[in-house]
């Protein structure tokens, strides 16, 4: 079964390229093969390749690296239908929050997680089975509409809020940390959003009729959507859970609940696609290890802890049998550079007597 997206995505995305851009939504529509008649009713679901194919498309078009954060300015829940007054109607942030959790499988494939601890709610996004070449894009957007409408219902920025992306640092940037006041992470694990726990608290000028009427038809969806996750999107959704994971708990029982799955049914899926979890927690962490120590001064011990070995020499032992290098001369082969040019720490690293 192909991935889909909600309808009222592509909607939106065409609206913005011709409202900033100029761009005729006829053209848009055009360019993915999608007529007016499928995008009347914005809950239905198109392929996700319509989406990609529209983004790529605006990419080429606009030449814009800004783009996600120029389209996010024209997001309207209204335009949404039901999934948009489920969240509109809420009558406070903890509500519109969980409503957009719990109803997320009905917009795409990207998943949307929130965990409460010490004070903190702690938002995790993962855009499974989107290409790398629109990846950019699509965060920039998803993480300005959230800080937009954050703004909006609090009546001011966002503060004491911490902001990991998985995406590399780009001048545009500095744009998305005008939208709120903390800290924005790049090259990370994950992509996350941190906030203090009375944020959830919130009140907002709900409406619980229309909300009893939109969750309805919305649960009505969900059951009948229960049960379709292809092969390869539950493989791509594992490995997605496992990077939010890592640096807490990325144990199999944990994944399968988030999926929606037991234990064992979730191992046994795994094992129909000729892999198990621990080769998928093997492959995350040896993917994010690799991109950081080539494109980030991150220090071993830190990297360490934020892909969940319990020391670094286990994160060391492990490097060497990714590479056969210890990290710090992988480091500085990648960079082509001598040890000497390195940070005190890589060269401290290199000195250690276990090596990688």
């Amino acid at each position: 079964m192909k991935a889909k997206v909600a309808v009222g995505l592509v909607t939106m995305f065409c609206n913005g390229l011709a409202e900033h851009y100029g761009l005729p939504r006829a053209q848009s529509l055009a360019a993915i093969g999608l007529s007016e008649d499928a995008l009347r009713d914005p809950d239905c679901a198109v392929e996700m390749s319509a989406l990609i194919e529209l983004l790529r498309f605006s990419q080429a078009q606009t030449r814009d690296p800004a783009l996600g954060l120029t389209l996010a300015r024209k997001w309207d829940l209204r335009q949404q239908g039901f999934w948009g007054y489920a969240l509109l109607s809420s009558s406070s942030m903890r509500e519109r929050i969980e409503g957009h959790v719990r109803y997320q499988p009905l917009r795409s494939p990207f998943e949307l997680t929130m965990k409460e601890e010490g004070g903190v709610v702690t938002l995790d996004f993962a855009l499974t089975g989107l290409p790398d070449d629109v990846q950019t894009t699509f965060l920039d957007w998803c993480v300005a509409t959230s800080l937009m409408h954050l703004a909006e219902q609090l009546g001011r920025k966002p503060s004491g809020m911490q902001l990991l992306l998985s995406c590399q640092r780009q001048p545009h940037h500095e744009r998305l940390k005008a939208l709120f006041e903390g800290e924005l992470v790049f090259a990370a694990p994950c992509n996350r959003i941190r906030l203090p726990m009375g944020v959830l608290e919130q009140r907002l000028q709900g409406d619980p009729y229309l909300q009893e009427l939109a969750r309805a038809q919305l649960d009505a969806r969900l059951d009948r959507t229960q049960g379709t996750r292809s092969p390869t999107l539950l493989v791509d959704q594992v490995r997605e859970r496992i990077a939010v994971l890592l640096d807490h708990d990325a144990s199999l029982s944990r994944v399968a609940r988030d999926l929606g799955l037991s234990g064992r049914t979730l191992q046994r899926q795994l094992d129909a696609q000729l892999t198990s979890f621990q080769a998928l927690v093997e492959e995350v962490r040896r993917e994010h290890a690799l991109r950081a120590m080539r494109e980030t001064n991150q220090s071993v011990a830190k990297l360490a802890a934020s892909l969940g070995y319990a020391d670094p020499a286990s994160f060391r032992r492990a490097f060497r049998r990714w590479t056969g290098q210890s990290p710090a001369g992988y480091r500085a082969a990648e960079r082509g550079v001598s040890l000497r040019s390195l940070t005190r720490d890589d060269r401290a690293e290199a000195r250690k007597v276990s090596g990688g």
